[in-house]
């Protein structure tokens, strides 16, 4: 497969995946796609259709979406909001719909071809990926999630939502230059999947996509 607009992707498979703090049944053995040129990631047909389903309350954490992946220290897991920011929340009609906050909203793709996760759901994450070894690497930032690129932001809506980022005619743009690195932090890390390429401070192997 290839990441977005030509960029490297990196794959491992789901062992589950829990909606709302609770197992959704039917994921395990999928294809999860890391993609960190892609902002809202891609979801597959019956993921899309189980949130539509799903009913919720006013806490975004009933709509909060868990990945778990087998590494080799254990299973691990990544969220979508653990910094209060998932890729659903809860509609006026009592079930969940894709965060108005994110622009455009997740795409829909066959179950075959797995799930894509964006930088909405890795920016919270800090990210090693080892093509020599196939592995992937994460934990979780220590403070605040790690914020995409200002060019990567292409809306008024996801620019004007970092104060890092100013919007510029139909461009995003930094403030001001960026002088401050990511930096790692144990607290939480876990360890995921072999696949093709792998995950560290939780690390799991995937299969690289080009």
């Amino acid at each position: 497969g290839s990441g977005s607009g030509g960029q490297t992707g990196y794959r491992a498979a789901l062992s589950s995946l829990n909606i709302g703090g609770v197992k959704a049944s039917g994921y395990g053995g999928m294809a999860v796609t890391f993609d960190s040129a892609d902002m809202s990631g891609v979801l597959p047909q019956s993921l899309a259709a189980a949130m539509a389903a799903t009913a919720c309350s006013a806490d975004h954490q009933t709509c909060a979406l868990t990945f778990f992946f087998d590494g080799p220290d254990g299973v691990a897991n990544m969220s979508d909001g653990i910094y209060d920011n998932p890729l659903f929340t809860c509609g006026q009609q009592g079930f969940c719909v894709p965060s108005t906050q994110m622009v455009p909203a997740p795409g829909v793709q066959a179950d075959s071809l797995g799930l894509r996760l964006g930088m909405w759901v890795l920016g919270a994450y800090f990210l090693q990926f080892d093509r020599a070894s196939m592995v992937m690497s994460f934990g979780p930032h220590s403070d605040r999630p790690c914020s995409p690129a200002c060019s990567l932001l292409r809306s008024n809506v996801m620019c004007a939502s970092d104060d890092k980022c100013k919007w510029s005619g139909s461009v995003c743009e930094d403030v001001e230059p960026v002088t401050e690195s990511p930096t790692t932090t144990t607290s939480g890390a876990t360890t995921v999947v072999t696949t093709t390429t792998v995950v560290t401070s939780t690390v799991i192997t995937t299969t690289t996509t080009t």
